[in-house]
């Protein structure tokens, strides 16, 4: 008789289970707006620092190779930025050229699909950089780490800066100082 009682006992019924799952339920309810608004943070956070990086490289390779090296920003007419190029900027010209070397390509758009350049700043394209002869913004570094224009001139004035957003609203601005200083805020 004892061993029937014990039989009866083990398990769960139906009820402490369905009690269980709308715990896990009203946790998981709670926990999922956190957890996109996460990723979406997370993906921003990625889009600024790989444009700093490419930044960056232009700069080192410059330096390295006792050039020019430029970042172009290659804009779609809807304002979509589809990539951008790290290259080395044979002529000076900040226009990516048959005989310039490519050191680097990053297709942006398909990268970083809910990333966009934030068209409500740096003057309604979300990039606050001088356009070279072909229309893209781009920007220069020349041998010793210093932003230069398309005249080869060392870029005194400003800070010329690059914004993106997300489908949140967060937003990056990716800054390089006159005194070739690369930052994200």
């Amino acid at each position: 008789m004892v061993m029937n009682n014990l039989r009866r006992d083990e398990g769960v019924t139906l009820m402490e289970l369905m009690v269980v799952m709308g715990i896990i339920v009203i946790a998981a309810a709670f926990t999922l707006p956190n957890i996109s608004s996460w990723r979406a943070s997370a993906k921003l956070n990625g889009a600024a620092r790989d444009l700093a990086s490419n930044f960056q490289v232009a700069k080192m390779e410059a330096t390295k190779r006792n050039g020019v090296c430029a970042v172009t920003f290659n804009i779609a007419v809807d304002d979509t930025l589809t990539d951008v190029i790290v290259y080395v900027d044979v002529a000076g010209d900040l226009v990516y050229n048959a005989g310039d070397t490519e050191i680097l390509r990053r297709p942006f758009a398909s990268t970083y699909r809910t990333i966009s350049l934030d068209l409500d700043e740096g003057g309604g394209d979300g990039v606050n950089l001088a356009d070279n002869a072909s229309g893209q913004p781009s920007i220069a570094f020349n041998s010793r780490g210093l932003p230069i224009d398309d005249t080869g001139s060392v870029i005194t004035a400003g800070a010329d800066s690059v914004f993106i957003i997300n489908d949140l609203g967060g937003t990056k601005k990716i800054t390089v100082s006159p005194a070739g200083n690369i930052s994200i805020n």
